[in-house]
This record gives structure tokens, sequence and C-alpha cells, in this order.
């Protein structure tokens, strides 16, 4: 199994973010006790390009909710070798960048 640091945003586990608004998944969301604006923890980088997050900010590990990670806006700076649109590593990066979604 991948390791974070072999995922294009593995950089993103164990940092903290907030949840944004997705009309597409904001129903599933509720339904799982997140809703747009929570302060949630990556605990898990997926290699098939999800992460795990919780509201437990002390956790390591142990995610409640997957979600994409342009589900995520960041609280803390990003990473200088982070692409600020999408969160992979410039080193993957293919500029076909999907721009995050807004909070709202």
């Amino acid at each position: 199994m991948a390791q974070p640091e072999q995922v294009p945003h593995g950089w993103m586990r164990g940092r903290r973010f907030l949840l944004q608004h997705s009309e597409e998944h904001g129903e599933f969301y509720k339904g799982r006790g997140f809703g747009s604006g929570d302060l949630v923890k990556v605990v898990m980088v997926s290699r098939f390009g999800d992460c795990g997050i919780t509201k437990d900010l002390k956790a390591e590990n142990g995610y409640t909710l997957r979600v994409s990670p342009k589900a995520l806006m960041p609280i803390e700076e990003i990473p200088d070798s982070v692409c600020k649109k999408c969160f992979y590593e410039l080193a993957d990066h293919d500029g076909k960048c999907i721009e995050p979604v807004k909070l709202g």
C-alpha cells in the first residue's frame, strides 16, 4: 500500500482543514455528522486520491469520513512544493488543476 509521501497530496496527512460546501456531497456529509466549515484533520491519504478525515484534532489515525482533497480548504500555510489550486505536489503536477470548491 502506498505511503502518504508516495501519493501526490501526501503532504496533507496530519494537517487541519475546513470542510467545504459541496452540492454533490452535502447531504452525505450531514448524514455522517459533518457540515460546511467544520474543522477537521486529515489522518489518512489514500493512493486512490481521497483523504480520511476526523473532527478529533488529536487523532493520529481513525477517520470518520473520506473526501476528495478539493473538498478541504487549508487553514495553515501550504508548502511551496504544492500547487495552491489542486494541492498536488508540483513534482506530480500535470497542469490540469481542478479549482477547490468555494466555502458557502
